[in-house]
């Protein structure tokens, strides 16, 4: 294969993977609507030890959906 070649299809598999990248939807956490009601994704972790979740789901108007989480916390470090 020449040179050309290969430099033009890695041009076209980058161009092609960075489209495919910019159609997946990363959800914001910790939003909040005009009404300052929880909105969409949610993490909440311990005040203690913060790389600890408490809480992690999806809420719809300030109501929690179905798809919510709550973890166990310790209270040990």
């Amino acid at each position: 294969m020449s040179k050309q070649l290969r430099i033009f299809l890695l041009i076209m598999l980058a161009n092609a993977s960075l489209e495919l990248f910019s159609q997946i939807c990363i959800p914001k956490k910790n939003q909040y609507d005009s009404n300052r009601k929880k909105q969409g994704y949610w993490v909440e972790v311990s005040k203690l030890n913060p790389d600890q979740k408490v809480f992690k789901g999806w809420y719809d108007h300030g109501n929690e959906t179905i798809r919510c989480t709550y973890y166990i916390v310790s209270n040990k470090r």
